[in-house]
């Protein structure tokens, strides 16, 4: 006996929506977008970049053989400066109160048929260590160069002694001048005296120019040649240093080696039975787990890294050149509605 169809049609509407709530209910309300680069051929280079400042190779520094305060500066930082120009001034008045007491005792001992020869011959000592206190009133250059510091102001108090400032420093050569540079334990370890270090002047349009390292350590050391005399001690500068270079090698973004398909993305995932752990690897191995993007879909694969560099990493073997792997991931919600409106 057949069914009439309005109990037809009301077995199917009932199917339907029990469907519609299957999928409703299974629908996971989270979509993610992967983002991908393909594996290319082209270079890696390893360096490190760092920033300082120029300073000069040798330098003297200038105190004061008085104590005193400071009258007057008479040149500024990065003036060149010949041996004897006088550099500043330190209150002379003491000093000369003192020479003219000195003198007026002589003086005095001189016209004294009572003075002993040698209280005459203390007096004249005491003129003449007057007299020379006086002229150190005045600094002065002790040699050629420029001036690269100047350390005290105008009404400064400077002393005599241990732990007295110095009130210039002096360069003697600029032609050469030098960089240190803080390099990690695991850099410094690949450096070598000689070693081509890029530098630029950070803040001037100023030509690159090509220095070398001249002493390896933590701090390392690098001459910079400025035979033109163009730069200046204090000069910000970048410094760039190789330490490794591949070209025409098979490289993927460094960002697909920390990639993992995040929490609920098992819908795209395809673990399969051939699942690599990098913690498992022998050490030294060079092993690495990537994500291969394929058709929407998120697969492990095993391989091994050589150099890495701005941003690189060498693919020794795992990848062909165009497979796309998985650096990055963006979570969206995808609402319901919005999905049966694009079905």
């Amino acid at each position: 006996m057949l069914l009439p169809m309005r109990y037809f049609y009301s077995a199917l509407v009932i199917l339907v929506l029990a469907g519609c709530g299957a999928w409703v209910a299974a629908w996971p309300g989270t979509q993610f977008d992967v983002i991908a680069a393909p594996a290319t051929t082209g270079p890696v280079v390893h360096e490190i970049v760092m920033q300082s400042a120029l300073h000069a190779v040798s330098t003297v520094d200038v105190d004061t053989a008085v104590s005193g305060e400071v009258q007057a500066l008479e040149v500024e930082p990065n003036t060149a400066v010949h041996a004897g120009d006088i550099l500043a001034r330190i209150d002379a008045t003491p000093f000369e109160e003192a020479l003219r007491e000195a003198r007026t005792t002589l003086a005095y001992l001189k016209v004294d048929e009572r003075a002993s020869p040698q209280r005459i011959a203390d007096a004249e000592a005491a003129v003449r260590a007057a007299t020379h206190d006086l002229d150190r009133t005045i600094v002065r250059a002790p040699v050629d160069g420029v001036v690269v510091v100047r350390n005290v102001s105008v009404g400064q108090i400077v002393t005599v002694g241990d732990g007295a400032p110095i009130l210039y420093r002096i360069a003697t050569d600029l032609r050469h001048l030098e960089i240190e540079v803080d390099v990690a334990p695991t850099d410094f370890v690949r450096l070598r005296p000689g070693s081509d270090v890029v530098v630029a002047v950070t803040d001037a349009d100023e030509p690159e120019r090509h220095g070398r390292v001249t002493r390896v350590a933590s701090t390392t050391t690098i001459d910079v040649p400025n035979p033109d005399l163009r730069l200046q001690p204090g000069t910000p500068v970048t410094a760039t240093i190789v330490l490794d270079r591949r070209d025409n090698v098979l490289r993927i973004p460094s960002d697909a080696l920390t990639f993992a398909p995040p929490d609920g993305s098992a819908a795209i995932v395809d673990r399969g039975a051939g699942g690599f752990s990098a913690a498992s690897a022998p050490a030294g191995s060079r092993m690495q787990e990537l994500w291969r993007y394929q058709h929407g879909r998120l697969t492990p694969v095993a391989v091994r890294i050589g150099l890495s560099g701005e941003g690189w990493t060498e693919i020794d073997s795992g990848l062909e050149e165009g497979d796309e792997v998985a650096t990055g991931v963006v979570a969206r919600h995808a609402s319901i509605w919005s999905a049966i409106w694009s079905l």
